[in-house]
Formats: C-alpha cells, structure tokens, sequence
C-alpha cells in the first residue's frame, strides 16, 4: 500500500479502475508535475473523458501519443490512435480526423504481431463503414479475434457493435440477443474497463432506440441501476447526456430527463459534439409531445435528423395536431427506408394505422395492420403480438366489424404483462371509445383505467383525452395526481405564481417571454399535476402553498 500511495501512475490508474474520476485526475496531474510521461498524459485523457468531454481528452491523448512514438513504442502508439480515430467518428463527428488517425493506427499495427488492437481496428472500422452489411463484416472480424485472444472487454464492446450493426440491417431478434450478452458479460463482472460499460449501454440505447424497444431498456436500466449502487454510486453513463436521459426516463423521472436532454443540447452547442447514440433533440420533442407541448416541440424537430425517435416524434405531432395527411407522409417515407418486413418496421406500422384511420382510408389502415399481424407471426415476439393485437382492434372499430373489442383486451394484457404503462394507457383508452356505444359503464371503467396509465406514463396531453371522453360519457373523474407543488417543474411553478396573481394565459407568456400557446400547456399540465379543476383552485393553491422563496431553483 505504501508504494501506490507514493506512486501517482498507479492511484490514478486505481482511481480510473473505481471510477472516481477527480482522484485520476489529480493523480494523473501529479504525475505530470514529476515527468512529462505518456501514460499519465494517457491516463489523464482517460479521466477527462468522463468529465470534461472529448475535446480535452483528445488533446490530452494526442500528447501521449506523441510521447508513445517519440518513445518507438508502436504498439502504445496504435492503442491511442485508434481511441483518438473512434473519438473524431462518434463523439465530435468529424470523419476526415477520424479517418486520418485510423490510417495512422493502422499503419503502426501493420507491423505489431496481431493482438488486442487489430479487434479495436475492425470496431473502429465498423462505425466507419458507409453499407451496413460492411459493418456488421467488421463487426464479425472484432468478435472472432477477441475470442480469439480470450480478452473480455473486447469481447464485449465487439457484440455490442455486433448487436447494434445487426439491428441495423433487420436481424433485430438475433442483435438485441448479442446486445444481453454483452450486458450480462459486462455487469456480471467481466469488464475490466468502466468504458466499456459505458459504450456498452450506447449501444443497448441506440438498438433499443432503433426497434422501439422500449421495455428491454427499462429492465436493462433497472440491474444497471442495481450494479451502480453496488459500486457505490459509479456514473458509468455521465459522459452522455442521452444515456443519463434514458436512464432516467425508465425510472418515471421525465422532469430530471428534460433537464438532462437541455443540458446535453447545451453542450452540443458549445462543443460541437453530437450524441453518441440518440439524438437528444429527438428524444426531447418526443417527450414534449407527450405533454402536448407541441409548440416547444416543433421549434427542437427541425434540427432533429435520422430515425428512430426523430420520425414517430414528427408523426405523433402531425396526429395530435389533427393533420393525419402529413404524419403519413413522414411514415411512409420511413417504411420505404427500412421495409415492412423488418422488426424496425413495428412503431412505424403502428402509428402508420393511426394516420390512416384519421385520415379517412380504412383499406390502408387495414393493410398496415396485416403487415403489423404477419411481422408478429414471423416474430414471436409478446411486444409486437401487443402492437399487431392493438392495430387490429382499432380497424375493426372503425370498420364496425366483430372482434375488435377482443383484439383490443389482449393487447392491454400483454402490454401490462411488459410494464408498457405508456401503451397500456393508449389501448384502454382505445377500448374506452369502442365501448361507449356497447356498455357506458364499462366504457367509464376503461376510461379511468386510462388516465391512471397514462399518469403513470406522463403522457399529460393523452391524459386529458380521456378526461375529455370521460366527461362525454358523463363521468367527472380526474387522474391521479400528486397534491404537491414539489412534482411541478420550475418553469410551472412559475406559471403556478401567476395563477395566483391572476393573470390570464396571455399575461403569463408575456411575462415569461413565450407564446399563450405554451402558457396554456402550462396552465393545463399545472391543474392535472395538482388534482384542481380550475384556475381558482390553482390560484388558491399557489396563495397558500408557493411562497416567494420558492422560485425556479
């Protein structure tokens, strides 16, 4: 013990290990006060990462690479180059650097006997390639020599690109199968590196993102949360923003999750770095929409590319806002880019219905909702049997055929069987609409079941429809809510002062510099929150409950 206390490579290289970052950090720094060494300019960089972001770390690295080659240590020199080339490619999106420290990588490795390196150049390689059948080639390569070398971090960033290249092309079942290898493997104790963690749950996200996967990462979430407290509280997923957010979001926390993406969007601005696995302006206009924020949603959508979140946050928009013509434009459009036939398919089915049954063509409702059946059929998979029982039930009420009651019950089964409070919420209160010419008592009982869902979810704008419906069938129930000022977000507890004041929508979003558009969505998502029915009893909660000292924080 006396001998790492005295020596700052070693703490800092066991401070990296425990992952307590400023410890490293320190050590690495004290390193560098006695010699100018590449393995503390390495190491540093390598704490850096997780706190300050890929641009000091790449700085730092770069001099340690340097250092490597003015050394002739060629193999230490690759090992960096390679870091630095996936860096450029996947942290800072700048492929002309990352493309040059690659050929520099494998230059150096051309003359290395084959090692650990020659599987980081294929990985590096597979986030390079343009086809995505080349990647998953590379992919291949990286996982046949780390099993090769019996090295378990390789092994298991290697199926996490394996996994995720192979969503990428359709074979979803067989890569999220690779991706609960990798997690097992990697919280079973076989990484040695907390980056290969934290790459790890990137790629989980972005399979998960690109199949609507939904529940995988929730139960994923949940033993990643285990482990993080076992290891007293390590942030493996600090460095993005997006990864925190999801995290979050599977814990029901969506206020910390909005935050979280506004501080990644920050970010991004100020470094120019992007996300490294989902689009965090997507993620957060999905989020958005489900409050009815629309108008604040809107505004992030524009600068939002890709797939995945980006094309059912631009569908569910066009829906809620009533324009069904332009959600099957956006829906369509994705189909043609993935197929019908693919798993990635099944939320752009699903929505797909949605748009065709608003827009009035029940023959292309029907359609989407056979190709959602054939997919679930091929699948056997219990999330897409819920998505296809679901479609199905909403062509038959709108058809007036028989069975649609029926389709609609299984799907509220499986849903729930998943823990899919988002989508249980949808489809009761789908049922809720085909029963309320059948049996307006079990109508009623359907649409309360909803709300509670879909307060559940906080999927605040659906929540009001079936408040809406329910009033219709002459029921005057509201959700759950919390009764606490605390469950407001600071900008509603603002809006909450106001009421007090007694300001109007429009005096709200003058005082706050938005629209009356959004000080509505405000106002509406204030009054659920707190369980009143109107503004008085807002501004009477805010006169007794929201003192002056209680600001936006």
């Amino acid at each position: 013990m006396a001998g790492l206390a005295t020596d700052p490579l070693a703490v800092g290289k066991a401070a990296l290990a425990a992952g307590d970052w400023p410890a490293a950090r320190a050590a690495f720094e004290a390193a560098l006060d006695r010699d100018d060494a590449p393995e503390a300019r390495d190491g540093l960089g390598r704490a850096l990462w997780w706190t300050a972001g890929p641009a000091r770390a790449i700085a730092e690295r770069t001099h340690a690479y340097s250092g490597y080659r003015q050394r002739g240590d060629d193999r230490a020199a690759a090992h960096v180059a390679l870091w630095i080339a996936h860096e450029y490619q996947v942290g800072v999106a700048n492929p002309a650097a990352a493309g040059g420290w690659l050929a520099r990588a494998a230059g150096l490795l051309e003359h290395v006997p084959q090692g650990p390196d020659h599987a980081r150049l294929e990985l590096v390689l597979c986030e390079r390639a343009g086809e995505r059948l080349e990647a998953r080639q590379h992919a291949k390569a990286a996982l046949e020599i780390a099993r090769r070398l019996g090295d378990p971090d390789l092994e298991i960033a290697a199926l996490g690109r394996l996994g995720l290249a192979e969503v990428r092309v359709g074979a979803v079942e067989s890569g999220m199968s690779r991706l609960d290898e990798a997690m097992a493997a990697a919280l079973g104790g076989e990484a040695a590196d907390l980056e290969t963690l934290g790459e790890l749950c990137c790629n989980l996200l972005a399979a998960c993102d690109q199949t609507g996967d939904v529940d995988r990462l929730r139960q994923w979430n949940r033993l990643l949360d285990e482990a993080t407290h076992q290891r007293h509280e390590l942030p493996v997923m600090s460095f993005c923003g997006c990864c925190s957010a999801e995290a979050l979001i599977a814990g029901g926390r969506l206020e910390d999750a909005e935050r979280e993406l506004a501080r990644a969007l920050r970010v991004e601005d100020r470094t120019g770095t992007h996300g490294r696995c989902v689009d965090p302006r997507a993620r957060l206009a999905d989020l958005l929409v489900r409050q009815g924020r629309f108008e604040e949603a809107e505004q992030l959508l524009p600068g939002a590319d890709g797939d995945g979140w980006t094309v059912r946050a631009r569908a569910e928009l066009h829906l809620m806002r009533g324009e069904p013509a332009a959600a099957t434009v956006v829906l369509e459009r994705r189909l043609r880019q993935i197929g019908s036939e693919s798993l990635l398919a099944v939320t752009v089915l699903d929505l797909l219905v949605q748009g065709r049954l608003a827009g009035g063509d029940l023959d292309a409702a029907t359609e989407a909702a056979r190709s959602l059946e054939a997919l679930a059929a091929a699948a056997g998979i219990d999330r897409v049997t819920a998505y296809a029982e679901r479609a199905l039930g909403r062509v038959a009420g709108a058809a007036g055929t028989a069975g649609g009651l029926e389709h609609l019950e299984r799907a509220v089964a499986i849903f729930s069987r998943l823990g899919m409070d988002l989508e249980v919420g949808r489809s009761r209160l789908d049922l809720a609409r085909g029963l309320r010419t059948v049996d307006r008592r079990a109508a009623i009982v359907e649409g309360r079941n909803a709300m509670v869902a879909l307060h559940t979810a906080r999927a605040s704008y659906e929540r009001d429809t079936a408040a809406a419906l329910l009033r219709e069938l002459g029921d005057d129930s509201r959700p759950l809510a919390a009764h606490a000022v605390q469950d407001l977000t600071p900008r509603e507890i603002e809006v909450l002062r106001l009421l007090g004041e007694g300001l109007t929508n429009a005096e709200i979003a003058r005082r706050l510099f938005i629209s009356t558009k959004t000080a509505g969505n405000h106002v509406s998502s204030v009054l659920m929150k707190l369980g009143v029915r109107n503004r008085s009893q807002a501004a009477a909660v805010a006169r007794t409950r929201v003192g002056h000292e209680q600001g936006p924080g």
